[in-house]
């Protein structure tokens, strides 16, 4: 949490570096720290930093069922590559976006059952050892 008090802010700086190594995207923490460094006059590395959040905020991730119209819009507007698309469903037309990386993951109609599933196959692997079928 930033502090507000002006003596506050080197504890606010080390408080928000600590979070950033624990979640280097956290862009709160980074927003912060940017703010924090400001306050306490040590503006050298603010460049670079605001850089990292622009960086990081350009990175959308979309979620919808009508996939294809989204990526074609991604690429119409010269994101394809900068934005993580996440569909959900499959069907063929989305293959060749998923082949070359387009589409970063995509969830079938049963996304709680595929949950599940994943669960019981880590709960087998770490308590009994199994590895799951590939």
């Amino acid at each position: 949490m930033l502090r507000t008090i002006s003596w506050q802010y080197p504890e606010a700086v080390e408080q928000c570096r600590e979070a950033l190594k624990s979640d280097p995207k956290d862009q709160t923490a980074l927003y912060r720290l940017i703010q924090a460094l400001r306050k306490t006059g040590q503006k050298n590395e603010i460049p670079d930093l605001l850089k990292r959040l622009a960086q990081l905020r350009e990175q959308a991730t979309v979620s919808t069922v009508n996939s294809i119209p989204v990526l074609r819009a991604i690429e119409d507007v010269g994101l394809a590559g900068r934005a993580t698309v996440i569909t959900s469903d499959l069907f063929p037309a989305l293959g060749p976006f998923i082949e070359s990386g387009r589409v970063a993951a995509t969830m079938y109609q049963r996304p709680s059952m595929q949950g599940q599933l994943a669960f019981q196959a880590l709960y087998k692997f770490l308590v009994d050892g199994v590895r799951p079928a590939r």
